[in-house]
């Protein structure tokens, strides 16, 4: 077992012997058993059934506290457990002496035998099994050391205690989870979860992928039809990832967008090995994350959405700390540390605590454990969010520079500006699955070949009408968002003249007492804004 869990089980064997010690003491001292001469009492007996009976119920304990992730709920089910436990054993011991006492059936005699004989591992029914026979057996002058007197019942409560322990180490030492794993990931890489129509490149990129035996040379992560279902009793099935497939190279940035429930935190926490896919897999340099965690979790690292740090230590100690847990030599870790905190401009917080910085400067923070290794990939899940504009921009360059030395990034972010000066490929993530995928200037040209056109209108002005007027010259035209006072409508550009557009423009706003009015080439942000309009 750990250290930790060794020393607390000491500590509470040892709390339970000190408790033990006292009662046979007072039991001696007062003269409360008249039927029975004290000075045959068996002390050592008592202790020792009453340290047996601690020792089981330690071990009972801890194995239960694993199957609860909150201490309130752990303590008040041990302690219902425990009573019916100990309610169990009195209704269990007296069946068995009424059974004896009386002249019953055969096969009654043979249920209560079985039922005692699993009971005997339960530790209060051991307790008061052996305190009440050997009780009994001291009033009528016979042995106790015998195997049908107290035997059984020690050679049962001994075995349960031994397959508690063992039980322990291999819940402490996650091996029923490690075994889990090792069945369940071939079962993985073959369920492909059903996906909607797939753009033609995403298609191209999946295929290719797909046909890959080995991930090439300049891949430092490939990703192949992961998928993640979450069930529920009450609300059922949820189809959060849908066979998402892709490939980053090294010393570039692979950038996830979406709106908050596309998938995209639940793809970051299968990437970063928090959770097991339903389906699919993925390789960082040729090792499969799920199958060898310990040895690419040394390749990877990540800055969380929610800042994970320590109130307590300073920025600094921060660094040292986890630059020490990465085995990064004290020389070396000194050099880097100090060249983060200038980059990043936390030099006057640096030996501040973490409670007393701004939300800004917790991101920067986080951003710094990211990068102390440069490893092979780096998760990045929003990192931006909260800083001011000149924070974001000295963020930017530190991750440029990560990526200049050969590291690749896989990013979340809702700011289009920051995947434009990011990002060497982009996807739109919507219900769990890629809308598009390329290079920023790719995405724009092939999605974003139009005009925008926004309109202020007068109060008494009707949308429609205007709707009508330039869908007449320009059939392609679509209406992005109507609301009172307002239109805005995209326009195809090919084979389109500003000229007349503008002209058009001029005649509506004459016609129809348009207040202002601007036109302005499709951005990311209108890509983006039209691909996830899908999102259920």
């Amino acid at each position: 077992m750990p250290a930790d869990a060794t020393s607390a089980t000491s500590m509470d064997h040892f709390m339970i012997s000190v408790c033990e010690a006292f009662t046979p003491i007072a039991n001696l001292m007062s003269q409360t058993l008249p039927d029975v001469d004290m000075n045959n009492f068996d002390t050592a007996f008592y202790f020792l059934t009453v340290l047996v009976y601690g020792l089981a119920m330690t071990y009972l304990i801890y194995v239960m506290s694993f199957f609860f992730n909150r201490a309130l709920y752990a303590i008040l089910v041990v302690y219902i457990v425990s009573q019916l436990m100990i309610f169990l054993a009195i209704v269990l011991q007296l069946l068995s002496m009424t059974v004896e006492e009386k002249d019953s059936l055969e096969i009654k005699r043979v249920i209560v035998d079985v039922v005692n004989a699993i009971s005997y591992i339960l530790p209060p029914y051991f307790l008061t099994g052996a305190l009440t026979v050997s009780f009994i057996n001291q009033l009528n002058g016979g042995s106790r050391w015998t195997w049908n007197v107290l035997g059984a019942r020690y050679a049962t409560i001994f075995s349960a205690v031994a397959g508690l322990i063992i039980l322990l180490i291999l819940l402490e030492t996650r091996f029923f989870a490690r075994l889990f794993k090792l069945f369940k990931f071939r079962l993985m890489e073959n369920l492909i979860i059903p996906q909607e129509q797939l753009d033609e490149d995403v298609a191209r990129v999946q295929n290719e992928i797909c046909m890959q035996t080995a991930p090439k040379e300049e891949q430092a992560m490939t990703v192949k039809m992961m998928s993640k279902v979450y069930s529920s009793i009450f609300k059922g099935k949820k189809q959060a990832v849908r066979g998402v497939t892709f490939a980053v190279d090294k010393g570039t940035c692979f950038g996830l967008a979406g709106i908050n429930g596309a998938g995209k935190s639940s793809l970051f926490k299968m990437l970063t090995g928090y959770e097991q896919p339903t389906g699919g897999g993925a390789l960082v340099l040729d090792k499969n994350i799920f199958k060898f965690g310990a040895k690419t979790a040394k390749h990877m690292s990540y800055c969380p959405q929610d800042n994970v740090l320590f109130d307590g230590l300073t920025p600094m100690t921060h660094l040292h700390f986890y630059g020490r847990i990465r085995g990064i030599p004290k020389r070396q870790r000194n050099k880097i540390i100090d060249h983060l905190i200038l980059r990043l401009g936390l030099t006057p917080h640096k030996n501040k605590q973490a409670r007393a910085l701004s939300g800004g400067n917790k991101r920067k923070l986080n951003l710094a454990i990211a990068l102390m290794t440069y490893p092979d990939v780096i998760f990045l899940d929003e990192v931006s969010t909260g800083m001011d504009p000149k924070a974001r921009r000295a963020a930017w360059t530190c991750i440029e520079d990560a990526l200049k030395q050969g590291c690749s990034s896989v990013l979340t972010s809702h700011s289009m500006e920051e995947c434009e000066a990011l990002c060497n490929n982009l996807v739109v993530m919507v219900n769990g699955q890629f809308q598009c995928i390329g290079g920023v200037q790719y995405l724009k040209d092939k999605f974003g070949n139009n005009y925008n056109v926004k309109l202020r209108l007068s109060p008494n002005t009707d949308p429609q009408e205007i709707c009508r007027k330039i869908l007449a010259q320009y059939s392609g035209m679509t209406i992005i968002e109507q609301r009172a006072c307002y239109l805005e409508v995209q326009i195809p550009s090919f084979s389109l003249k500003l000229s007349d557009l503008f002209a058009l423009i001029h005649q509506i706003k004459e016609e129809f007492h348009i207040v202002a009015f601007s036109v302005a080439q499709t951005t990311l942000d209108h890509v983006f804004v039209n691909m996830v309009k899908q999102q259920n």
